[in-house]
């Protein structure tokens, strides 16, 4: 990486050998950028594009494609939390952390419908194991064991107890909570659902905001970024 090629080098002993390494003191530390943050003339604000790589960006903005790092000294948020990924990568991210189906019922489930229960849907014959409850929402998420597909107005059963599906949807684009008209968090009624005047926020929604909110990052003017970078690679 660019960013290492001017870093110090210090002697180092790896583990019990006898002979000493030369290796970058990866460690090196100089507030060059810091002070570059607190000069408001020296950056300016930058939206990342979908698809956009740090070095694409770069180079859009500077005619060179070495000066990525510079991204992430100028954003702890993207230093901590990694660059902002594609929308594709949003939605394949979501689909993988959240794989499973996600039932909504209006009837109340306290005393039925336990984590671990297998259900089986009377009409499309769907078969699931119950991984997660959200007795708030009415939402029962369900590992599917077999290829048919649970379907709305059907009834499932554990073996025992029943309830009538009022929704399916892909655990990933299903509701995470509801929000009112100033974004605050809504409680709902299970029995009843969130009606007209609430928004439901999936957990694709979530992952979305996250990752958008990492595309509003400062970037070093064009006019000043040879010198900051020069400034900073003497200091190192």
């Amino acid at each position: 990486m660019t960013y290492f090629n001017g870093f110090p080098q210090i002697n180092y002993k790896f583990g019990n050998e006898e002979t000493v390494n030369a290796i970058q003191n990866l460690s090196a530390y100089v507030d060059i950028i810091d002070q570059t943050k607190d000069n408001s003339s020296l950056y300016t604000k930058h939206t990342i594009l979908d698809g956009d790589r740090p070095d694409v960006l770069s180079q859009k903005l500077y005619g060179n494609s070495s000066y990525y790092w510079t991204f992430y000294l100028m954003n702890d948020n993207i230093r901590r939390q990694g660059w902002p990924l594609s929308y594709n990568e949003v939605v394949n991210k979501a689909k993988e952390d959240y794989p499973n189906k996600t039932i909504v019922t209006r009837n109340l489930m306290f005393d039925k419908m336990d984590v671990g229960d297998t259900v089986t849907g009377q009409s499309s014959a769907a078969t699931g194991t119950i991984v997660r409850r959200n007795l708030d929402l009415g939402q029962l998420v369900i590992k599917p064991t077999n290829t048919n597909s649970f379907q709305a107005s059907e009834l499932i059963s554990d073996g025992t107890d029943t309830v009538t599906v009022a929704s399916v949807a892909e655990e990933y684009n299903s509701a995470h909570h509801y929000e009112d008209a100033n974004k605050n968090h809504a409680d709902i009624d299970p029995t009843v659902g969130p009606g007209v005047l609430l928004t439901e926020v999936t957990y694709l929604d979530r992952y979305v905001e996250a990752n958008n909110s990492l595309r509003e990052i400062n970037v070093i003017q064009p006019s000043v970024i040879i010198d900051v970078v020069t400034a900073f690679q003497e200091a190192l």
